[in-house]
């Protein structure tokens, strides 16, 4: 007993001092690159994780907007970063125009934090990512 008490501490202690969580690596998403039609440019939406709003949840000018995040190139370099806001009333996040290609994105996901996912955009297409829903216990 005492033993398991002793490692149950230590545990606790240990987790207290623990360096902060590298960013968690998502799947790719986005239609396959044979289903890319040439020229033209592709729409990206991400619904990222939502911030709080300094109204507070309990007036009427309430709104949830979902956090910025950032569009990287296939080498890791800044292309854009994304406010994420379509309009000051509106809580749609913003749609993002690219031209066709692979890219990488930043964003914070609900009760996961700051995750990294590459993205295929196509032609003519949206690619949708949904960061703003419910845990999924089975993700780890």
């Amino acid at each position: 007993m005492k033993s398991g008490f002793l490692l149950l501490a230590w545990l606790a202690a240990a987790g207290c001092s623990a360096p902060p969580a590298a960013p968690v690596t998502l799947a790719p998403v986005g239609p396959a690159a044979e289903a890319t039609p040439a020229g033209g440019t592709g729409i990206l939406v991400v619904y990222s994780a939502y911030i709080p709003n300094e109204f507070g949840s309990n007036t009427p000018n309430y709104r949830r907007y979902h956090s910025a995040y950032r569009i990287l190139r296939p080498d890791g370099s800044l292309l854009l970063s994304v406010g994420n806001q379509s309009g000051p009333t509106s809580e749609e996040p913003t749609a993002v125009s690219l031209p066709p290609g692979d890219y990488r994105v930043e964003a914070m996901a609900n009760g996961y934090g700051r995750v990294t996912f590459r993205v295929a955009i196509a032609a003519g297409r949206p690619t949708i990512v949904h960061l703003d829903g419910p845990v999924d216990p089975r993700v780890k």
